[in-house]
């Protein structure tokens, strides 16, 4: 690509120009742990009724895990759509629960589909980096 050309994502209904992308990759793997990190904690407090002033508000080792690997396969994969991007990451979620729910002996099955969980923690992601103008997709 030329220096005078440039490339054009889209986040959610708007396209926007690499050149005005503010955010380091740093600053893009933090804004991730932290969403997934409070998505948990939502989930927790509506689901299990756990009070929010009983969950950490620090971001954990598994969250920043989790961001990267979740930045690392948005930029392998480079979605076509919003769809497929929460796809990718719904996926990729769930498959991360299942590699920590090996290491512990399970007499169940463990599901291998994306949950509602997986779902929403992957459209929590992907409407924090939209507000930030994180591009999602490559576009030609």
């Amino acid at each position: 690509m030329k220096s005078s050309e440039s490339k054009q994502f889209w986040t959610g209904e708007n396209k926007i120009d690499a050149k005005e992308i503010k955010l380091t990759k740093e600053q893009i793997l933090n804004l991730i742990a932290e969403t997934s990190h409070k998505t948990w904690m939502k989930q927790a407090n509506r689901d299990k009724g756990t009070p929010m002033n009983n969950l950490s508000p620090e971001v954990s080792e598994g969250d920043r895990k989790r961001a990267s690997d979740v930045w690392a396969a948005l930029e392998a994969q480079k979605p076509a759509t919003r769809e497929a991007a929460v796809d990718l990451l719904a996926k990729r979620s769930h498959e991360m629960w299942l590699e920590s729910k090996r290491v512990v002996v399970s007499l169940e099955p463990l599901d291998l589909n994306p949950t509602d969980h997986d779902r929403e923690r992957a459209e929590d992601i992907i409407k924090a980096l939209e507000a930030e103008g994180v591009p999602l997709s490559f576009r030609k």
